[in-house]
């Protein structure tokens, strides 16, 4: 394959299915046209196109079937989303691409095509790419295979008895070296020593030292990677093996729908330093490809071998090499892997997505990637990782939005929301959701949708953003909110004046690794002193952006090959930069101080914060160079700042009622041809429920302290005249803002925002501006109450009450039975007790390639027991279990023959109905024949009971008061409530509007009926909205709908910590290994059925309200 060129177009996209969908090469046809009163725009943000909708990554995780494929197509549908990618995943129970998964993908891919769905590939099983499910390296075998570059530390003679050396590896060159005495990371010297046939000479006679070798090893297998090791993306044969493998079948079977229903492919943190890579334990090692020697030496002009302790030890001129060493790295890596695969992808008419590994961390980054930023320029749809549920991530977004904007890419995929658990909000996706798309993502690909919840696969980084979660029916408005942002965001282009330098090539001359073996990858010797750097950089950014100065990335491979100085402007690719900022740094390559020396000459404002860099290319900078920095450094943020503000004006400010700049709201401004698209977004995170529903059993609580208040702003955009409108974006409609004015050249408008709160203007250049006084939903302030409802509350229930049944005793065959302990726990002991594999954790070899193979102990009879207490029994109730066809169960001693009767919330959860319950103590006994593919999971009673304190069955409850509906007989109740107000209403002042105010609530979202009419709530600052022409004279009805979570039925159920790291099996299955009343896993002491349980909190906090603004 020819190494593929530097950019090209994105390819073309089918015509459209339906009058609600356009595709983006529409969209970005149209985005020229005059939104000024447009029919087409309103068009647009009415019915969002399928090209701006999401596209979840759709985890194929289990037995695939045709028709359910087809199914659960229609229900993403449903759902709102634009698309879906066809993601391999833990669990999966089928050969991954073999004659199933190919029928299945066309089937997927057909049904997409009929309902004007795009669909997207992802290239792998699991994750990451680029091994083809250990295809490639069985193929290509060590040439293949990933590689590390070795350095051990030795006596004087490395024979057979030295019980530090290792397997020998290829010896590439041995070194004779005096360790420092003061630290045995630093070298005062060494020397080079001949190899021999394979072997060290002997340290010549008189030299004192300790000998070191440099060897050439390949990576021991792994089974994540299905036996094989991880592959070498530093070799070009493997790459193309790779896709042989992969996007070429895929084409023989759907290259007629490439471009059309096939809109392109993800690939998935390919990584140069895998965590599973394993070499000798007591070396360190680098990334390494067969012959990159030569390389090296042509690209630099001195042998690496002479230079390559300075990877290992701190001795003269190590800055130097590890400079080059990942410099090379990253342009290999970069223009093997991605340039690569972008270029077979823009030939083949498909885009090139995905993300790469460890974007947030500079110095992990480097590790596994020497430079992420050079990848994305071959991407079609750039893309990043978001990991849990968090807002401080600035550089993560800054270095892909940068890119795709200098490459002129339309869209910048965010992969997001993995492991914010089964609790997170759509709140929670709009916080972190609006934060990536103000700093310049603007599509998302939500983690995950999963295809099926059986076993270990629901705590697979949940939650699940599919049919199999009890808000999903309320899907459709979050999703059009995002696909109007991201059409909007995708219009124009982004105004940004500021080019601020990476400091990719400082951490290139900082990073190399201990000779004495690497620890875990983040703790390596290097790691915390590059990622240090790299925190204090993303500091930086964040203070740039809360100031409201806005601005791309520079990567300085990219500005080597792009950047060009016009006149006192900096031109990378399609984007002009009005000024260039140097963060601290220590080296820059010397292509970039040639182009700011010549950007400096024409007059361009370039300004250098201390430390300035002193090298060039890792060596001490020239004395040119040197002089470049003088009178134009800064020693602090603040002073940087100042000299910004004179060289190169904000283009908005946005300030508080303090009159400083509102460093919580962030922007991002856009140039359409008749006007500007202004988005602002709220960073700070809303508070958690458990605090809010804390405050308000205070009784010194006031009921506004917890109600939703934003604070007010003022918004000026100096040198931009007009009408600024406001646009609602759950409704699609505009709204007025309550202040517009021109004053002195400038649009000043205020505004309210709150956490998590965001607002979007289309600013109209050619209306006349007009004067303030426009109500709209800031009138809030004025109104004031005239109707409090009760605080009891009749409610109707949409799912019936349920008890997680996650505690049983169990025995093997007619061993004694065990103490009480958790389900999971049982079923680790049972397969210990087997010799069968665990499958209560994620992470090992995929299941289609041992679950169904016969073992051993196959057929063994296993019994479990659960326990629990009635005090009123319930007309109706079932036992839901996964796989009960495998089990004869037994209720209070009398077999269960009745059938199935559909399922709950997800299709492996099937419903069996219960027919001997009794009141006082109950015991079901569960039976099976235990095989290899066996997973036990916990098991829930569901029916028409509340749950109490003590976790007895009892009466449903049939109504609320404010608080947490968990403490009032439904504690792990999964579905949504309906707070029902019948009231009378009788208006005797007829100038004035009334608005509804939801209360403060706890939950996934809402939704409020007003006599039939449903205002959708997904999040609080929408809970404001007219009712004036939905009230009626006398009787009327409101239902405040509140939608729980799965997170109550299906954990975690221990302590852990939010949003510390992402929510996967560690969090579900803690301390494994302790005795049960140690980890707090489930419940406290107390026999276990009446322990503790740790649960989210749900149902209204605070009453709702009726409110009037009088229109005298």
């Amino acid at each position: 394959m020819l190494d593929p060129p530097l950019s090209g177009g994105e390819p073309g996209e089918a015509e459209r299915l339906s009058t609600l969908r356009v595709t983006e090469e529409e969209t970005v046809k149209n985005a020229g046209k005059k939104t000024e009163g447009g029919r087409w725009f309103c068009e647009q943000m009415a019915h969002p196109p399928a090209s701006c909708r999401s596209l979840p990554f759709w985890s194929w995780n289990g037995r695939m079937e045709e028709e359910e494929v087809r199914r659960q197509v229609n229900l993403l549908y449903q759902g709102g989303v634009g698309g879906f990618f066809m993601h391999a995943r833990e669990g999966l129970e089928i050969e991954y691409m073999g004659e199933r998964w190919m029928s299945c993908i066309l089937a997927a891919v057909q049904e997409a095509k009929r309902l004007g769905l795009e669909a997207w590939l992802y290239d792998e099983d699991r994750w990451p790419s680029g091994g083809a499910a250990g295809r490639v390296c069985a193929q290509g075998q060590d040439a293949y295979r990933c590689k590390g570059l070795t350095m051990e530390v030795c006596g004087q003679k490395p024979d057979a008895q030295d019980r530090k050396c290792g397997p020998e590896g290829r010896l590439l060159a041995a070194y004779a070296a005096s360790v420092s005495d003061d630290s045995p990371m630093e070298l005062n010297s060494y020397r080079r020593i001949p190899v021999i046939n394979g072997k060290p000479a002997d340290i010549p006679a008189g030299v004192e030292g300790t000998l070191l070798l440099l060897r050439e090893e390949v990576s021991a297998p792994h089974e994540w990677f299905h036996g094989e090791a991880p592959p070498d993306f530093l070799n070009p044969d493997a790459v193309d093996c790779f896709i042989r493998e992969t996007h070429e079948r895929y084409k023989t079977l759907l290259g007629d729908e490439f471009g059309g229903a096939v809109k392109g492919i993800f690939t998935d943190e390919p990584s140069l330093a895998d965590r599973r890579a394993a070499f000798s334990p007591v070396r360190g090692w680098m990334p390494w490809t067969w012959g990159m020697e030569r390389e090296f030496a042509d690209e630099f002009g001195y042998d690496l071998l002479d230079a390559a302790p300075g990877l290992y030890f701190r001795v003269e001129g190590y800055r130097k090499v590890r400079h080059d060493y990942w410099k090379l790295i990253s342009m290999r890596f970069s223009r093997t892997y991605s340039g690569r695969i972008g270029a077979w992808c823009e030939e083949n008419g498909i885009s090139y997505t995905g993300h790469f590994l460890q974007e947030n961390k500079l110095g992990l980054c480097t590790r596994v990637n020497g430079a992420v930023m050079p990848h994305y320029r071959w991407q079609q749809v750039p893309g990043i990782d978001w990991l849990g549920e968090q807002a401080e991530e600035y550089v993560t977004v800054k270095q892909c939005a940068g890119v795709a904007a200098q490459m002129g890419r339309k869209t910048v995929l965010t992969e997001t929301y993995a492991g914010t658990g089964w609790e997170f909000t759509m709140e929670g996706q709009k916080w972190v959701g609006d934060f990536q798309f103000v700093l310049g993502a603007n599509r998302r690909c939500q983690h995950l949708a999963f295809y099926s919840l059986k076993g270990m696969r629901k705590r697979d980084y949940p939650p699940s953003f599919h049919y199999n979660n009890t808000w999903w029916e309320r899907n459709r408005a979050v999703e059009d909110y995002f696909a109007r942002l991201s059409f909007c965001l995708t219009l124009g282009e982004a105004v940004r004046d500021l080019l601020v330098l990476h400091p990719a090539s400082t951490a290139w001359s900082m990073l190399g690794t201990s000779p004495y073996g690497n620890p875990v990858r983040r703790n390596e010797r290097d790691v915390p002193a590059v990622d240090a750097l790299g925190d204090a950089f993303n500091d930086l950014l964040k203070t740039l952006c809360g100031r409201h100065y806005d601005f791309d990335l520079g990567d300085e491979l990219i500005l080597k090959d792009l950047a060009a100085v016009s006149k006192a402007r900096l031109q990378v690719g399609r984007c002009r930069y009005r000024a260039v900022l140097v963060p601290p740094m220590d080296t820059m390559l010397e292509s970039t101080w040639e182009l700011l020396e010549q950007y400096e000459r024409a007059g361009g404002a370039l300004i250098f914060m201390e430390p300035v860099p002193f090298l060039s290319e890792g060596r001490p900078a020239g004395g040119s160079f040197r002089l470049l920095t003088d009178g134009r450094s800064v020693k602090s943020v603040e002073k940087a700042l100042i000299l910004l503000e004179r060289l190169c004006p904000r283009r908005i400010s946005v300030t508080g009622t303090d009159g400083k700049e509102a460093e919580q709201v962030l922007y991002q401004l856009r140039r359409i041809e008749d006007g500007w698209i202004l988005f602002l977004a709220d960073s700070r995170q809303p508070e958690p429920s458990k605090k809010r529903m804390e405050r308000s059993r205070n009784a010194e609580c006031q009921q506004e302290e917890t109600l939703y208040r934003p604070e007010r702003l003022c918004v000026c955009l100096p040198g931009i005249t007009g009408v600024a409108e406001r646009w609602d974006l759950v409704e699609g409609a505009p709204v007025c803002v309550q202040e517009v004015q021109t004053e002195g050249g400038s649009l000043k408008m205020g505004l309210n925002l709150g956490p998590a709160d965001s607002a979007l203007f289309l600013i109209h250049e050619q209306k006349a501006a007009k004067v303030a006084g426009c109500l709209g939903k800031t009138s809030a302030d004025l109104a004031r109450t005239v109707h409090k409802f009760p605080e009891i509350c009749p409610i109707e229930a949409d799912a019936p009450g349920l008890l997680v049944l996650n505690r049983c005793i169990y025995r093997v065959e007619q061993d004694a039975w065990s103490e009480e302990t958790e389900v999971w726990r049982a079923q680790k002991e049972i397969r210990e007790r087997l010799g069968m594999r665990p499958t209560d954790q994620n992470g090992i070899e995929q299941r289609y390639r041992w679950a169904g193979l016969p073992h051993m102990n196959d057929g063994t009879p296993v019994e479990l027991e659960f326990c629990f207490e009635i005090e009123e029994v319930p007309k109706k109730a079932f036992l839901v279990l996964e796989d009960p066809e495998i089990f004869e169960i037994f209720c209070n001693g009398v077999r269960v023959l009745t059938e199935p009767e559909g399922f709950f919330l997800d299709r492996a959860f099937v419903k069996i109905p219960l027919l001997d319950l009794k009141e006082g103590d109950n015991r079901l006994r569960l039976t099976c024949c235990y095989t290899n593919g066996t997973e036990l999971e916990d098991c829930y009673l569901l029916g028409d009971f509340g749950v109490n304190e003590r976790r007895h069955l009892t009466k449903m409850p049939k109504s609320l008061q404010p608080g947490d509906w968990t403490k009032q007989g439904l504690p792990h109740y999964c579905g949504s409530i309906s707070y029902c107000y019948h009231f009378e209403y009788h208006d005797a002042v007829s100038e004035r509007r009334l608005f509804f105010r939801i209360g403060d609530f706890a939950g996934a979202c809402a939704a409020v009926t007003v006599n039939g009419r449903l205002h959708e709530v997904p999040w609080r600052s929408a809970g404001y909205f007219e009712v004036t022409d939905e009230l009626a004279e006398g009787e009327n009805l409101i239902k405040v709908r509140i939608y729980g979570t799965p997170r109550n039925m299906l954990g975690p159920f221990s302590e852990y910590e939010k949003g510390a790291k992402p929510v996967g099996c560690g969090a579900f299955h803690p301390a494994a290994g302790k005795k049960p009343d140690e980890t707090g896993s489930s419940r406290g002491k107390g026999g276990g059925r009446t322990g503790q349980y740790q649960l989210e909190p749900y149902g209204l906090i605070t009453p709702c309200c009726l409110e009037a603004l009088s229109l005298l």
